[in-house]
């Protein structure tokens, strides 16, 4: 649930920040601090492993089925 609404709460910045003056004053905020842990930089190392694990997962079930196959 963590990893998921860090994600949302990421898309939500990305998408409002031009809409949203307190959003846009938030993403200035963290493009200013590169020492700081910034929602959108957890959310994007996040999805990163997910996807990682999504590739790592298919790559197991074809291999499954392969052997499956033989």
């Amino acid at each position: 649930m963590y990893r998921a609404e860090i994600i949302n709460i990421a898309e939500y910045l990305n998408t409002h920040y031009i809409e949203d003056q307190f959003v846009n004053i938030l993403k200035n905020h963290e493009s200013n601090q590169p020492h700081m842990n910034s929602t959108v930089r957890v959310a994007a190392k996040v999805a990163k492993k997910l996807n990682q694990s999504n590739e790592y997962s298919d790559t197991k079930k074809a291999g499954n089925q392969n052997i499956k196959a033989k």
